[in-house]
């Protein structure tokens, strides 16, 4: 469901050009005197050079080098007038808009005026709905019962698939093992991309799948994997909600716990989290996965590659109302790019004619409704008609009782219109696997889909028995499909790469390389550990293969690929040269000791010393620097540089703020001890009163229940061991999360508290004294929780001496009382904590 606030024009709000600015700006505006909003501009790139090139890859780089350049010009007024009024802003090309947070009346009031703006929007929050909501989850322990249970518990979903059958009924339904079997293609050579909740990217029927995944074994995440919000512990791909994961199961998953997954098993994988763990997804998140689907970049969003975008891009999210103001020209786009986009129709039990979703109720998007196990349509498919009258969906597929990859590395059933369009997303690559001449032509494509669809006739809403708005063109038929797309002669092009120093084999061959390959399709792969590699099914004709490594020069050769015949093209690369770069790293302007600074996707790094300074030997060319600081106080830092000679960067580390105001800074200990000892209720859990008043997001609180797992509840009784990521709509809310985790007392233990200093600078402390892990008294440490009279929270550590007492399996953070603000310091990271540290979280200074 789209959020959007509708508040009413203000009385006396006609300065601020009431025709541009939505009522819902001048509400926020009306409030704090501040607001994020859209600026919305009134021209479009010209994409007509796009839209007569021949092959996906021009079509994406003329789309991409339109669409940027454009927007470098006709934002140039509003960019320069925002950075003089020094507001936070954020450009986006891939739609003429730019994101403002913070923004004031008068900064609103100056950019209306701007004739090239067409409008100032709120910013949006998407939901999905909550009839399509995921498979239930394990339930939380609550109390003694609870408690005991989960020790035995193994800890998977409560809703795990148990058919016995090797291949689900949906693959069968579609023909999918027919595709594999009788066509011989299961997807080889594509890419599919996917906007949603994340990924387990090492998931079994996942992890040989991800494009990340070289052939040499190991894992690159740049150009494969975008986070815009940080919302993963790392930089690797993570799903706290299960959606993307199972999407992606259907659509390329292998083998797990005996289950085959997915339709197109030989396609590779890359994806964006647009939505958070309470299922929310914020426009700008959506906006920003969009365009990085147009144009991967590296991990710190640098260095943008169109030329790899995936070629199918599943979106699994929906909205009550139809298409976003941003959403058409963005599909716009990846269709001139030649990416094929696929939409749910939406999901709501007995909906009725007319409740289909966007964006996929719009003309221009393909959606995809919900059959189940006997062929029928489900209740849960929501009809059409469409935008403007338009037939939707434009066909279904399976979308109940699906078997797929869960997040804990194991398989669920799963239901929704989100999964039946991961059944055409599928398919799709099996038909532009065996038949590339039809990659990136989305027309001929769609008449394939429509024109082998099963027929259902069922005209209740509208439309014919051949094509209406309850089963669109039919159900999915995959064999049909792939078997009418018409096939190009095609080869194979195979090679090694070699180089005369390190790191290479004794032979001089070198593992890792990428290699693309450009030609009537373009194909990148990487060399597998002894430096070769191949490609099958290109279509006859010229390639150029262009290969790059860090610490060579770029080389290419020229191949010519015949059909039903093996071509060859080696490389050989010569050394790049290097220079020293080197800087300082600061936070608040203070030297930052133990910073990693490394370039990113290589080995090289080194660590700042006390002074913050770091020394570099690096290759020349084009790179991305990652600075990590040495405490999850503060945000990772990607910064581009260009080497030709000695280079000196420097970096400010900025803290991290969450969505209040609450940032933290690390310190040395500090640590205070309890005074009295205090007794746990059966329930794992004693009541306190504090000794003075204390405000957490902004609610005041005298008493607390503190948990023997480390946590103090200022929300409710809850008493909870299983730690789960922060924020999260999951009990406990309102919380103090010290070290969150199964913990249990002994003789040697003991929960203590007291009151150290006079009034107004009194701390109150909560101290958890030599307790253990649960069924582990060897990892047993102290930490103490210190809450100051000055709103200010400190966390203290003690006996931290095993890798698992230093954050695994713990969380460490605060959280709001409804689960929708929280700080997460860390999450199950082994690595967070260290014997003798603290953390002092507080809210962050008011500006000016």
């Amino acid at each position: 469901m789209l959020i959007v606030s509708q508040a009413p024009a203000l009385a006396g709000s006609s300065a601020l050009s009431p025709d541009k600015i939505h009522k819902s700006v001048h509400a926020d505006l009306a409030g704090d005197g501040k607001a994020a909003f859209w600026v919305r501009l009134n021209n479009s790139a010209d994409l007509s050079s796009a839209k007569r090139a021949v092959t996906k890859t021009d079509k994406a780089r003329l789309v991409y080098e339109a669409k940027t350049t454009h927007a470098e010009s006709s934002q140039a007024e509003l960019r320069k007038l925002l950075t003089a009024a020094g507001a936070e802003f954020t450009p986006y090309w891939v739609v003429n808009a730019v994101q403002v947070k913070g923004g004031d009346r008068a900064l609103a009031d100056t950019i209306a005026k701007l004739p090239q703006v067409l409008g100032i929007d709120p910013v949006e929050t998407v939901e999905f709905p909550a009839d399509a909501a995921p498979p239930a989850a394990k339930p939380k322990p609550e109390a003694e019962a609870e408690y005991k249970a989960e020790t035995k518990r193994e800890g998977k979903p409560a809703s795990k698939a148990k058919a016995a059958s090797v291949l689900s009924w949906n693959l069968e339904s579609i023909n999918a093992p027919r595709v594999w079997n009788e066509l011989g293609t299961r997807g080889e050579n594509i890419v599919v991309g996917n906007i949603d909740s994340g990924a387990k990217f090492d998931h079994p029927a996942l992890e040989s799948q991800y494009r990340g995944r070289k052939a040499n074994g190991t894992v690159d995440h740049n150009y494969s994997w975008f986070d815009p919000d940080r919302l993963c512990p790392t930089e690797a791909p993570c799903d706290d909600r299960s959606y993307g994961t199972g999407n992606l199961g259907v659509m390329v998953g292998g083998e797990a716990l005996g289950f085959r997954v997915g339709v197109a098993p030989g396609a590779k994988w890359i994806a964006a989290k647009a939505c958070d763990e309470v299922s929310r997804c914020g426009d700008s998140a959506l906006l920003a996965s969009a365009q990085w689907m147009l144009a991967p970049t590296d991990l710190g969003g640098h260095n943008p590659r169109p030329d790899l975008a995936p070629d199918i891009v599943s979106n699994s999210w929906q909205t009550q109302s139809w298409a976003p103001w941003w959403y058409q020209p963005l599909v716009e786009a990846w269709t001139t790019a030649g990416i094929f986009a696929v939409f749910p129709s939406g999901d709501l039990w007995d909906g009725g004619c007319g409740t289909t979703s966007g964006p996929g109720a719009e003309a221009a998007n393909y959606s995809v409704g919900i059959y189940e196990q006997d062929g029928t349509i489900s209740r849960l498919s929501q009809r059409g008609p469409g935008a403007n009258g338009e037939i939707k969906p434009n066909l279904t597929a399976p979308g109940v009782s699906i078997t797929t990859a869960a997040p804990d590395d194991t398989v669920l059933l799963t239901n929704g219109s989100a999964i039946a369009s991961s059944h055409v997303a599928g398919t799709v690559a099996l038909i532009w696997s065996r038949a590339p001449g039809l990659i990136g032509d989305i027309p001929a494509t769609r008449a394939l889909l429509d024109g082998t669809a099963i027929d259902v006739d069922d005209t209740r809403c509208g439309g014919t028995a051949a094509d209406n708005n309850i089963a669109g063109e039919g159900r999915l038929d995959a064999y049909a499909a792939v078997r009418d797309a018409p096939v190009v002669p095609a080869g194979t092009l195979s090679g090694t790469v070699t180089g005369p120093t390190p790191p290479t084999d004794p032979t001089g061959r070198i593992g890792g390389v990428t290699v693309k390959v450009a030609g009537p399709v373009t194909r990148t792969t990487t060399t597998a550990g002894d430096g070769t590699w191949s490609l099958s099914r290109l279509p006859a004709g010229q390639y150029q293969v262009g290969v790059r490594h860090y610490g060579f020069r770029d080389s290419a050769v020229t191949a010519t690929v015949v059909a039903d015949q093996t071509a060859t093209a080696h490389v050989v690369l010569t050394p790049s040269r290097t220079s020293i770069v080197s800087g300082t790293i600061t936070v608040g302007g203070q030297p930052r000791a133990g910073a990693v600074v490394s370039v990113l996707g290589t080995s090289v790094f080194a660590r700042t010393n006390a002074n913050g300074r770091y020394q570099l030997q690096v290759a020349h060319g084009a790179h991305t620097l990652r600075t990590v600081s040495s405490s999850r106080c503060e945000n990772t830092v990607y910064r581009p540089i260009n080497v030709s000679g000695r280079l000196t960067d420097n970096a400010e580390l900025p803290s991290r703020v969450d969505a209040f105001g609450y940032m933290c800074t690390p310190g040395p200990n500090n640590y205070l001890q309890g005074l009295e000892k205090v007794t746990p209720d059966s329930n794992f859990g004693v009541n306190i009163t504090l000794p003075f008043p204390f405000t957490l997001y902004g609610q005041s609180h005298t008493t607390a229940r503190v948990s023997s797992f480390g946590y103090i509840n200022f929300a409710s009784n809850y008493t909870i061991g299983l730690n789960t990521k922060l924020p999260s709509y999951q009990n406990p809310n309102g919380s103090l999360f010290a070290y969150w985790r199964y913990l249990s007392l002994d003789n040697r233990s003991g929960i203590y508290t007291g009151t150290y200093g006079t009034a107004p600078d009194r701390k109150y402390v909560v101290e958890w004294r030599s307790v253990h892990f649960l069924r582990d008294k060897t990892k047993r440490l102290s930490v103490s929780a210190v809450i100051g009279e000055d709103g200010t929270v400190g966390y203290h550590y003690r006996g931290i001496d095993h890798p698992d007492e230093a954050g695994a399996s713990t969380t460490v953070g605060l959280e709001n009382h409804n689960g929708t603000a929280g700080f997460e310091y860390s999450f199950n990271s082994p690595d967070a904590l260290r014997n003798g540290q603290s953390l002092t979280f507080k809210l962050r200074e008011p500006a000016g």
